[in-house]
């Protein structure tokens, strides 16, 4: 398990600063915590984005990058974050109390959904570990507020069900839009679901589409094995979109 953080290119020093207070947050497994935070003021959210959040430790400042699960009010967000024994950042976060105070960036990046989205392709999104956090909010907006008819697909790794988050809000989703298809796949457990790892599932869903786009969220070596396997497939780099988080 690890520290939810984004591996970009934004110049996370340069981001104004806002405060923000921590109104709730609760365990999802032993190693994974919800957290939502309240800003002092409206924000704008586009489903996909992070928060860079500033740490002060002993006088020594630092900052850590967040993927938004979604956002609850104008302006509260809720992120998920597993925890890293040698990590700076999550052992403050995980002793947390509601009511403390954080500096945090507003909403920012650019591993979101396309401004025009064909209805006739099909999207799919796999992920490993708290990868699939910033497909919450996507999912939603795809069906619910853009409508999207193609076929949707989240393929989700993990090496236990208990690390499966999420899964409830994703398969209410499957269960209401004929359209979105949900694969959990677990690779150090036996169970009734998908087994081994993410890679067969979606290249046996994706061989044959005409017209697809791909969102890879999770651990390098997973996203580079993902990237060789869709081109392997035929798919171009300019229909694939990934975020790597360590």
């Amino acid at each position: 398990a690890v520290r939810f953080f984004f591996a970009s290119l934004y110049a996370v020093s340069e981001a104004e600063f806002y405060d923000i207070v921590l109104s709730d947050c609760e365990a999802l497994n032993a190693r994974t915590k919800r957290f939502v935070f309240e800003f002092d003021c409206k924000i704008a959210f586009i489903p996909g984005q992070f928060i860079i959040i500033q740490f002060d430790q002993e006088g020594n400042t630092f900052q850590r990058s967040y993927s938004i699960a979604r956002q609850i009010t104008d302006n509260q967000i809720e992120l998920c974050v597993s925890y890293k024994e040698e990590g700076k950042a999550s052992p403050i976060l995980f002793a947390a109390q509601k009511g403390d105070h954080f500096k945090a960036s507003l909403p920012q990046g650019h591993f979101t959904l396309p401004a025009i989205i064909d209805q006739n392709m099909a999207i799919a999104m796999i992920a490993t570990g708290t990868g699939v956090v910033p497909f919450v909010s996507m999912v939603k907006a795809l069906l619910e507020d853009r409508q999207f008819k193609g076929q949707l697909n989240v393929y989700f790794g993990c090496r236990h069900s208990e690390e499966l988050i999420y899964s409830d809000w994703f398969n209410t989703y499957s269960k209401a839009y004929p359209n979105f298809t949900y694969t959990p796949v677990l690779s150090r457990e036996t169970w009734s679901g998908a087994m081994g790892y993410v890679h067969p599932h979606y290249m046996k869903d994706f061989s044959h589409q005409p017209s697809a786009l791909f969102f890879i969220c999770g651990w390098q070596n997973m996203l580079k094995e993902a990237r060789e396997n869709i081109k392997s497939m035929g798919y171009t780099r300019q229909q694939i979109k990934a975020e790597l988080y360590d």
